[in-house]
């Protein structure tokens, strides 16, 4: 991939990368395109990204760190999958469910539900009632 193929460069052309006098891309890096970080606005969008993947992982540790307190969300066998998971029907369009059962060893729910929301408005869903 060259410089110009880069998505920035198509926005805004010789903005993000280093430009030689020539018209070339400066490749002081070694990898053919510099980033011009001297430029406010690359510079913007450096700490942008930075502070984006921060969150994400934040938001992925939480995920790990979830998983981690609820043996329930660790089934290692097709069998136990069979046994502690059900789907969730008639949630909604582009709304995944499912009811994982507690039971598993050192597990403290007795039940978990989980959704996933695939639309970019919220939703509110009824869960059924537990037994």
């Amino acid at each position: 991939m060259s410089a110009d193929d880069f998505c920035i460069n198509k926005f805004v052309p010789g903005y993000f990368s280093r430009i030689n006098e020539d018209g070339s891309y400066s490749n002081g890096s070694g990898c053919g395109n510099d980033t011009a970080s001297e430029r406010n606005m690359v510079r913007k969008y450096i700490v942008d990204s930075v502070c984006y993947w921060a969150d994400v992982f934040e938001y992925y540790k939480g995920l790990i760190k979830f998983r981690k307190a609820h043996p329930a969300l660790r089934l290692s066998t097709s069998e136990d999958v069979k046994k502690y998971v059900k789907s969730i029907e008639g949630l909604g369009e582009n709304i995944v469910g499912i009811n994982i059962k507690g039971g598993q060893k050192d597990e403290s729910a007795k039940e978990m539900y989980l959704l996933f929301n695939a639309n970019t408005d919220k939703a509110k869903v009824t869960i059924p009632e537990g037994k």
